[in-house]
């Protein structure tokens, strides 16, 4: 996987976490 895709699907999911 790419580093650069890991980090923005994580940034996603914690941003969709928080939110929730």
């Amino acid at each position: 996987m790419v580093s650069c895709n890991s980090t923005s699907w994580t940034t996603r999911a914690a941003s969709k976490f928080a939110d929730e």
